[in-house]
């Protein structure tokens, strides 16, 4: 019965073969993939992918894919980085990666799934800034998913819903957020 039980019989009745086991898809996979199915999709500011805010923003792409996962509509969630980071619903801050210059960013502690949000020095925007230094503060002008591999899925601005290397987005400081595994 045990033999039954991890085994299949095939064609050949000589050749033993495991059954197929479903491995477990964690989190983050299920939210990068979400963000995938949206791949060349058009850049729109403010857009949603709905009929009234077609296309995606870089928020929106976020809010989407993360929201399909979790069962949140996009509009639950808040559109000022220092509030949506407040609120956890993309995750928490990742300590060491919560308002890190470029030059002293160490790539190997992001995870895939990871929420990052690329800091420009003094770029003003009607919210609290993610990242004070000695030099100033530092507000979000752009947010993407870490993909793995030096690579990030986002609204490319201008263009479309793309996979790019993570050295190829401008920045001065990153601050990531990271969700709750499985």
């Amino acid at each position: 019965m045990l033999w039954m039980l991890l085994h299949t019989a095939s064609a050949d009745p000589d050749v033993l073969r495991p059954e197929r086991t479903e491995v477990p898809i964690g989190r983050e996979d299920r939210v990068i993939a979400a963000a995938r199915e949206r791949l060349g999709e058009p850049y729109r500011w403010e857009g949603r992918g709905t009929s009234r805010l077609p296309g995606y923003d870089c928020l929106g792409i976020l809010f989407r894919s993360f929201g399909s996962i979790d069962g949140q509509r996009w509009s639950s969630y808040e559109v000022n980085p220092s509030q949506l980071v407040a609120g956890g619903k993309l995750g928490r801050p990742v300590p060491g990666l919560d308002g890190v210059l470029k030059e002293d960013l160490d790539v190997a502690l992001l995870q895939r799934g990871d929420v990052l949000y690329f800091l420009w020095l003094g770029y003003r925007i009607p919210d609290d800034p993610l990242m004070t230094t000695t030099l100033g503060e530092y507000w979000p002008w752009h947010t993407a998913m870490y993909v793995g591999d030096g690579r990030v899925l986002h609204a490319r601005p201008g263009g479309v819903v793309q996979e790019d290397a993570l050295e190829d987005v401008v920045f001065d400081a990153l601050f990531v957020t990271r969700g709750p595994p499985g």
